[in-house]
């Protein structure tokens, strides 16, 4: 919002002791207090302006928030678009829209009738070659990959129709799938009369599971070695206003993204701090299973973070789970110097 937008008209910005030193907050201390403006009852309302929402003019104006302090202590909590629970406007949803629409190619119409919230209202979109169409929702367009059904009809007949072996090479370009690993096409069809399923004989465990052409296509491997055969162990910082309060560690088939997705449904920051690396599946779900015998875990409780807390553990214990992975033959290949 513009400055205007957040001031209380009669008060004006005011200064106080605190909001004189400029403090500032945020991952990256991108939130700075400018002053102070009205009352909440008797709870003083900050004005805040964000260096990075103020970039995004379209989204946010000038980039001025309003909050209450204590608020500002949990990086949940700050006001601006930076925030993992921000309240979007209906307005900026429409901007979020068509931006997303416009990445696909598409054209963003509209809410279908009155606006009530982003799992309630679906959306119109246009395609310039089918015409008109709509969304299941204002959050499937933003988060997932929603498109023109008449398009992805198109996409999947012509899937489904390829030669085997372009199917098959398509598979393998992935880079998920075994050298030895065979595919042939099921004969199950799908609701419109498709063949878009495939068998797949898995050279590891010798699981035969039926899959869709596009899943394989992504590398998604249908059999058990898609969730076990992790040969990464971690050790993640989880970060108060940047001060880190306990470690995260954990094995991955790819621990960059396992710490995003912790991320995700965190009230803190978490941060990769190592990775090390195993000759095989079995010396790293053992060196798990040591550190989780050897160190106190669920330190940082599930309401805090929902995605792995029952192996958080206190940060004095890091040097002691980084043994644990090298007696057991992991190697470090990462190690961010940033956070000690």
């Amino acid at each position: 919002m513009n400055l205007e937008d957040v001031l209380d008209p009669e008060c004006g910005l005011q200064q106080d002791e605190w909001s004189l030193t400029k403090p500032r907050f945020g991952e990256h201390g991108q939130l700075e207090v400018v002053g102070w403006s009205g009352r909440q009852k008797s709870i003083k309302s900050y004005i805040l302006k964000c260096s990075k929402c103020s970039l995004d003019g379209e989204l946010f104006g000038e980039g001025y928030f309003k909050s209450r302090k204590g608020n500002l202590m949990n990086l949940s909590q700050i006001p601006c678009g930076c925030s993992t629970t921000h309240k979007w406007s209906k307005e900026q949803f429409k901007i979020l829209c068509a931006r997303k629409a416009k990445e696909g190619g598409y054209e963003f119409l509209g809410f279908v009738g009155d606006w009530q919230n982003i799992n309630t209202n679906k959306v119109k979109m246009l395609c310039e070659t089918h015409g008109q169409w709509e969304s299941t929702s204002v959050n499937s367009l933003l988060n997932k990959s929603t498109g023109c059904p008449c398009c992805r009809d198109e996409k999947i007949s012509e899937v489904s129709t390829k030669p085997d072996d372009v199917m098959i090479q398509s598979f393998f370009a992935s880079g998920a799938f075994h050298a030895d690993t065979k595919f042939w096409r099921s004969g199950r069809k799908c609701r419109r009369g498709w063949q878009k399923y495939w068998y797949v004989c898995c050279p590891k465990c010798g699981a035969v599971e039926e899959s869709a052409a596009s899943n394989l296509q992504k590398g998604q491997q249908p059999c058990l070695c898609s969730t076990q055969n992790q040969l990464e162990a971690y050790v993640n910082f989880i970060l108060d206003n940047h001060t880190p309060v306990a470690i995260k560690f954990g094995i991955s088939k790819d621990s960059s993204k396992r710490a995003d997705q912790q991320n995700s449904r965190s009230l803190y920051d978490v941060v990769n701090h190592c990775v090390y690396l195993f000759p095989d599946v079995k010396s790293c779900k053992e060196a798990e299973i040591v550190c989780k015998q050897d160190v106190v875990c669920g330190v940082i409780p599930k309401t805090e973070m929902g995605d792995g807390f029952t192996e958080t553990t206190f940060t004095y214990n890091i040097d002691k789970i980084k043994q644990i992975y090298s007696s057991y033959g992991g190697v470090c290949i990462f190690n961010s110097e940033d956070i000690k």
